[in-house]
């Protein structure tokens, strides 16, 4: 094994899950969403996706394609490009 350590389960889920810029990238998503006057669940009807997956993008838990961003943006029709960077 040499010098690698193994982590324990209780290890690996008191690590936070997703970078910094995700979380934000997540809020700035659900904020836009909400202004949008959107729940999860109409999201989830227009797109078919998983309920789950967009919660996991709100809270910055899982990576954002930059196509999915944008098919997330343009559901809620965020018009100010600079609010589309991530």
């Amino acid at each position: 094994m040499g010098s690698e350590t193994l982590t324990t389960s209780r290890e690996r889920y008191e690590r936070p899950v997703g970078t910094q810029r995700r979380r934000e990238l997540g809020a700035a998503l659900r904020s836009f969403r909400r202004k949008a006057g959107l729940t999860q669940t109409d999201v989830v009807a227009k797109l078919a996706w998983r309920k789950t997956r967009i919660s996991l993008i709100e809270t910055g838990r899982v990576r954002l394609d930059p196509a999915d961003a944008a098919i997330l943006a343009d559901l809620w029709t965020v018009q100010d490009r600079s609010s589309r960077v991530a």
